[in-house]
């Protein structure tokens, strides 16, 4: 082997380790820097969809002086809050968040625990006054730090006018089923109709049991709200997961390029095998 050989595949080699300390020391520096917890991704708790609140607002539909007379509309609204936090101190920070929902007068509606101590979650769907929402929301965000927090209003004005009406076309069908039974009739006429009128009576306590959701009285807005616990890592942790991925990045860098190498030392003696022969046959 020739000394520009040797010089080469040294050149080569130092490069190669020089690529490795590199990139250890980008990902020690990421590692030692992060917060703990930054590759945690939430995901809304399932179970909070079956949870429905509804709050009202009163308001005319133009404030000005030709507006005398106007219709007012009372609407119904939905409003829900998701926000995510994760936290070191765990126990402390869910005290906080119970002398909250305390001073508040909040409904916890479901609740899901999860997880061993280090690494513990807390999944919550909170039903809170319309009146209280904004406050409550701003100071549960401030618990442990917030990663996530997404605040959407819509408006259920149409479901409940609908539901109304739903409501009021059972009714009437009852009254004429309810006449009709007062004229009289067969027994296996008066059965079938007792049926009707049994189904009916049932499905106009599934809508007032529905519209009893937009009263006044029961009048909610939702906070669905996440507590992630995790502890920091150490020195040797952070250390190896550096070392982890580095060995492993650096195995797919060398990866690529060997088959990027290999795949031009083949295209290349193809090429020169091609031109050899039409070489020859000219």
């Amino acid at each position: 082997m020739g000394r520009i050989a040797k010089k080469t595949l040294k050149l080569i080699f130092l490069a190669l380790v020089a690529l490795y300390l590199v990139l250890f020391a980008g990902r020690a520096i990421y590692e030692f820097n992060r917060e703990a917890g930054d590759d945690y991704y939430y995901n809304y708790w399932p179970g909070s969809s079956a949870i429905r609140n509804y709050a009202s607002k009163t308001w005319d539909t133009i404030s000005t002086p030709a507006s005398i007379g106007a219709p007012v509309i009372d609407q119904k609204y939905e409003r829900i809050a998701n926000i995510a936090s994760k936290t070191s101190d765990f126990d402390s920070d869910l005290k906080r968040l119970n002398s909250l929902l305390d001073e508040y007068n909040a409904i916890v509606q479901m609740e899901n625990n999860r997880g061993l101590s280090g690494n513990r979650q807390i999944d919550l769907v909170i039903g809170v006054r319309p009146e209280s929402f904004d406050a409550i929301q701003a100071k549960i965000s401030q618990i442990g730090r917030t990663t996530s927090i997404t605040i959407t209003k819509t408006d259920r004005t149409y479901d409940y006018l609908q539901s109304l009406a739903d409501k009021e076309a059972l009714e009437r069908r009852l009254a004429s089923y309810e006449d009709l039974k007062a004229h009289g009739g067969s027994v296996t006429e008066l059965l079938q109709l007792e049926e009707r009128i049994f189904d009916v009576e049932a499905q106009i306590q599934r809508q007032l049991i529905g519209l009893s959701s937009y009263s006044d009285e029961n009048a909610l807005c939702t906070i669905n709200f996440s507590l992630y616990e995790k502890t920091g890592l150490s020195v040797f942790d952070k250390l190896w997961n550096a070392l982890s991925w580095t060995t492993n990045t650096y195995c797919i860098i060398i990866a690529v390029l060997m088959l990027t190498v290999l795949s031009a030392v083949i295209i290349a003696w193809g090429y020169n095998y091609l031109k050899k022969l039409l070489t020859e046959k000219s």
